[in-house]
């Protein structure tokens, strides 16, 4: 991970596909509130590069033009009006918390604060390793893992509460009980030892950062486009429900509790928490979603703002980005 795309995978060349425009149908439950055309969000195979929370939807990425991809730009989320556009460097991955704005870098490693109202730079902590792969915020800390196989946790000041090395393996998340790592699947071990809690090892190309709730982890396989989703318990790693084709990251919405994906077919799920009972909520035209368009990655996210219920959709493929709010 040391350019601006966040992978060091190489794809064989296509044939350019001509432009798609997807409409969006078939609504339940959500309304549709604005689309932006010609929106440039990177792809990432490791963690988001989309997020929104307390009315705003940030992305690391262009409006109207594909440039090098180094603009990180919000929005406001109930009416899609930019907030602020500003260039700041190799990014990787993004989270909007209370705090702040959270930004993690590429070629060095790199953590940045911007303020929640101005955009603005406040604080800024250089990380080992050429990059960062992974960003989380729990507990009111935020915990980066870097290409050194490297966790830092850090306050919401970036002042360094610990870091966590397991060896070779990848670290998602660590708290004062269990510390989550990738191990041909994801593996928890008491934190502080190699004692084993449980492991769920049969899910390989484990990627993606997990959603963690209090009792719940949520997670997603595949070396790239699409994979299988997963529910597990947080508590002892049983099996609750897994859904095939998931086309990019899983949003949880803790009101409705569901799991919002979407479906490689085109299709916009709805996923009850407990049960994995699916519901199509939305279905876009111009199906299926394409990951190469001829020159690069298409990235396909979802991002949910809590706080005014707004879902946030992005299509990769036609660089459009949609917003819902829940009924």
């Amino acid at each position: 991970m040391i350019s601006c795309l966040p992978s060091s995978m190489i794809y064989p060349t296509v044939t350019p596909v001509p432009p798609i425009t997807h409409i969006v149908d078939n609504l339940i439950g959500i309304e549709p509130i604005w689309i932006l055309d010609d929106v440039y969000i990177i792809w990432n195979a490791h963690d988001n590069t989309l997020d929104s929370l307390m009315g705003k939807t940030c992305f690391l990425g262009d409006l109207g033009k594909k440039e090098l991809y180094k603009n990180f730009i919000c929005l406001e989320s109930e009416s899609g009006k930019v907030l602020w556009s500003k260039q700041t460097g190799a990014q990787s991955t993004i989270a909007i918390t209370p705090e702040g704005i959270f930004i993690a870098y590429n070629s060095p490693g790199e953590l940045k604060k911007f303020d929640l109202k101005t955009g603005d730079l406040v604080q800024r902590r250089k990380l080992d390793g050429p990059g960062s792969i992974h960003l989380t915020y729990l507990n009111n800390q935020v915990q980066v893992t870097t290409s050194s196989s490297t966790l830092w946790v850090l306050d919401t000041n970036t002042k360094l509460i610990d870091k966590v090395k397991e060896g070779q393996k990848t670290v998602f998340l660590s708290t004062p009980d269990a510390t989550y790592v990738n191990l041909k699947g994801l593996q928890v071990l008491k934190t502080g030892t190699n004692e084993v809690l449980w492991e769920h090892i049969d899910m390989q190309h484990l990627t993606q950062v997990p959603v963690f709730t209090k009792d719940k982890i949520f997670l997603r396989n595949g070396a790239d486009f699409s994979g299988t989703a997963y529910a597990l318990d947080r508590i002892n790693g049983k099996l609750l429900w897994e859904i095939p084709n998931i086309v990019g990251n899983l949003i949880y919405s803790p009101d409705q509790h569901l799991i919002y994906a979407l479906h490689k077919d085109g299709n916009l799920l709805a996923v009850d928490e407990t049960n994995g009972k699916e519901t199509v909520i939305a279905t876009f035209s111009s199906s299926p979603f394409i990951f190469l368009n001829g020159t690069d990655p298409s990235a396909y996210q979802l991002a949910y703002d809590a706080d005014v219920r707004i879902l946030v959709v992005y299509l990769g493929d036609s660089r459009q980005l949609f917003a819902f709010q829940e009924k």
